[in-house]
């Protein structure tokens, strides 16, 4: 007992003796401070604190790796002072051995040290063999190390690969399990949010995992901001700037963003979610079909992150729910859906019931980030009490020009265009923070000084009221979404080269799947086996393949795909692809051909001793350029081709 004293933090006001015990072992207990009480949090207990002044004459100690203390009002930067009074184990806070981390608008102090975020093991139920993983470092395949190129460390699996049967996560971690050794194919992120994760048999599907990578996870709150100069200022705890540059503070999360098709990011530390491209239904911004992005979504599963969707400009976009109707066919992992939301004049309750009806219909219950929000903005038609008038600060003063005169705008910040703003924005953050489905927010700022939180470097009354906000933990193990393993077919496309059809696919199941049959129909006719694609003979696993077909009949060929595996699971069909294919015609007119003579003039092709009917003229590709009408004498003319070499019949026509 003497040397667990010695560890205390020292009380210069009152000894220890004299304080109060106060022991809690199970649940949530919430105070607004302790005074005069030497506070022991044990097991999966947590203690928050709920005042600015949150200890007085008191220690605080954490025992066991579950237990947590929370300070709501204060953020990291702010708990310093606390943090004097506070112990982990037989030691005082040390920033260096132990962890300080966001917790909703506030900040906490999980127990135990830094430590070994995740081990997995080589038998179920952590038996046998084990092997500690480190956060920000890929494990995977051996075949893959070098093979993608990322700022973080990497470190080969090696007998655990493709054999990992148990693992133990930390609470204030989230790892990344995928069966294809560069983070593609099935894949699940485990989030320890709440206790340690514990799973003494692997969930379907990786079995065969042969990718790891661990992340820091901190109790992020739904509140933040878009740009990251202004986390500070209105106290958000996450922030975004449209890229992949960015560092987050001890105040403030970053969270990446993929913008564009052709914007790359790098795999950086201290980072656990990354946002798809931004409004891909615009044409000034990443600009890009769902099928585009969803060929893109691969190399995104690559980083080992929380993904959330690309985000389009509304809350129900049409583009959003085809985005996922097509990842969800194919089983590609995406934890939370984003989006923008300007909809003027759109109240809390309104804009909260779309979001739950659009979650529950046609996202499967994925919670929702909107990262960009306002009430309304420049492009927009809703009414404002001062629709126009002298530009004002923060503060009400006029903002004057070079000159000295005051200047004029659209919607300045009025005191009644304020008031509209302050109503309407207490609302949306009370109805965020009611909405089971709303996971994260970020507001934009810069949609006319009516709407703003921040002019010229200070809060405006709308701002005071974003600052002053206090936000819960944003993920919680209910509105979580669980991605499991479903056997699904490839996406594919269909080209023509020559006299032959490619049908490219990218295989994504890997381990998961044992072989493919195409199905082929022409026209409406029924769908016949015409594959069977076994990975290593016929295909190549994690990579892109191409397979050959050379149709012998004029229509539209139809092709669809279903994976297997040996125990009889089989998926859902893939959507059909089709291409109307359009052949020479020689085998199937070459006796009409025999006694046919053929002149070239101007441009035409004329024929003489055709059968009385249509006749088509193609091109050396095979593509239909015209068709000729036979006469009852047999004559028949083209209208005017350009150069080139054509075929009628079974004949090749040189036109000049």
């Amino acid at each position: 007992m003497k040397h667990f004293l010695l560890g205390m933090a020292v009380l210069s006001t009152l000894s220890l003796s004299a304080l109060e015990p106060l022991v809690l072992d199970k649940g949530v207990t919430t105070l607004a401070s302790v005074s005069g009480k030497a506070v022991t949090i044990k097991g999966n207990a947590e203690l928050h604190l709920t005042s600015a002044n949150p200890v007085d004459n008191s220690t605080i100690t954490l025992e066991g790796d579950n237990s947590m203390l929370v300070f709501n009002s204060l953020r990291p930067s702010e708990a310093k002072e606390a943090l004097k009074s506070v112990n982990v184990g037989a030691e005082s806070f040390d920033a260096a051995k132990h962890r300080l981390s966001i917790y909703g608008s506030g900040s906490c102090v999980p127990g135990g040290s830094w430590g070994t975020p995740l081990t997995i093991y080589y038998e179920e139920n952590f038996g046998g063999a084990s092997k500690d993983c480190a956060q920000d470092t890929y494990y995977r395949d051996p075949t893959f190390l070098g093979q993608v190129k990322y700022t973080c460390k990497e470190e080969s699996l090696e007998e655990f690969d493709n054999h990992i049967r148990s693992f133990k996560l930390r609470r204030g971690y989230s790892a990344v399990f995928a069966n294809n050794g560069n983070g593609q194919g099935f894949s699940r992120c485990f989030v320890a949010m709440d206790s340690d994760i514990v799973v003494p048999v692997m969930p379907a599907g990786l079995e065969y995992a042969s990718y790891i990578r661990v992340s820091r996870y901190d109790w992020v709150s739904k509140k933040g901001i878009c740009n990251g100069g202004l986390a500070e200022l209105t106290k958000a705890s996450w922030y975004y700037s449209w890229g992949g540059g960015g560092t987050g503070t001890e105040n403030s999360e970053f969270v990446p963003q993929r913008h564009k098709l052709n914007t790359g990011i790098t795999a950086q530390t201290n980072i656990s979610c990354l946002l798809g491209f931004n409004e891909p239904d615009h044409t000034d911004q990443a600009n890009m079909t769902y099928g585009d992005a969803i060929d893109a979504w691969p190399k995104m599963m690559e980083f080992g992150y929380r993904i959330g969707s690309p985000a389009p400009d509304a809350v129900n976009d049409d583009w959003l729910r085809m985005f996922m109707r097509y990842a969800d066919s194919l089983n590609y992992r995406v934890d939370f859906v984003a989006t923008h939301m300007y909809w003027n004049g759109q109240s809390a309750a309104g804009l909260n019931d779309n979001i739950a009806r659009e979650c529950k219909n046609y996202f499967k219950g994925r919670p929702m980030w909107i990262t960009e929000w306002n009430n309304g903005a420049n492009w927009t038609n809703e009414a404002w009490p001062d629709a126009s008038g002298n530009q004002l600060d923060a503060e009400f003063n006029p903002v004057l020009d070079e000159n000295g005169n005051p200047k004029t705008t659209n919607r300045p910040h009025t005191q009644a265009n304020s008031e509209k703003q302050c109503e309407w924005l207490a609302s949306m953050l009370k109805g965020f923070e009611d909405n089971p489905y709303m996971e994260r927010h970020a507001f934009y700022n810069w949609v006319q000084d009516a709407r703003a939180i921040e002019l010229g470097g200070k809060l405006t009354p709308a701002g005071k009221i974003f600052a002053d906000f206090q936000s819960k933990p944003a993920l919680t193990r209910e509105n979580e979404y669980v991605h499991e393993w479903r056997l699904a077919p490839p996406a594919f496309e269909i080209s023509k080269h020559g006299s032959k059809l490619y049908l490219k696919f990218y295989d994504h199941n890997g381990e998961t799947g044992d072989y493919y049959i195409i199905k082929h129909r022409l026209d409406k006719g029924e769908w016949e086996d015409l594959y069977v694609l076994k990975p290593g003979e016929d295909f190549n696993m994690y990579k892109s393949n191409i397979i050959y077909y050379t149709p012998d009949i004029n229509g539209k060929h139809a092709f669809r795909m279903q994976a297997y595996k040996n125990d009889g699971t089989k998926s859902l069909y893939s959507r059909a692809y089709s291409y109307t294919w359009t052949t020479a015609g020689i085998d199937e007119v070459s006796a009409a051909a025999e006694n046919m003579d053929i002149t070239v003039a101007n441009g035409c092709i004329k024929a003489d001793g055709l059968p009385a009917g249509s006749w088509p003229v193609y091109t050396l590709e095979g593509r239909l350029a015209d068709t000729m009408t036979a006469d009852s004498e047999g004559i028949a003319e083209s209208r005017t081709l350009a150069p080139g070499v054509y075929f009628l019949l079974n004949k090749k026509v040189l036109v000049r």
